[in-house]
């Protein structure tokens, strides 16, 4: 699936993406050719307003991508600790 980042983002070794040939060429330090697509070897990073296709959306970047045909991908709210009343 097609991503859209919106913040600035790193990618783990591991990652099967999808990139255009400028994207690849300047990260091909940390890419290995894998059929029609690359396989991160070293953290690789992006900018906001880049696109990548990645085939699942790891859940520590979900608050940097959106999908470009698609809602906002949002990551798990946090949930902030009850505060009690003092008595």
């Amino acid at each position: 699936m097609l991503y859209q980042v919106i913040a600035p983002m790193t990618l783990h070794p591991g990652a099967l993406l999808g990139l255009t040939a400028e994207q690849s060429q300047a990260r091909a330090y940390a890419l290995a050719p894998e059929g029609m697509r690359w396989r991160a070897i070293k953290p690789v990073g992006f900018k906001a307003g880049e696109q990548v296709d990645l085939d699942s959306l790891p859940k520590a970047q979900a608050h940097a991508l959106r999908p470009v045909d698609g809602p906002a991908v949002r990551s798990p709210a946090k949930r902030s600790p009850r505060v009690r009343a003092e008595a």
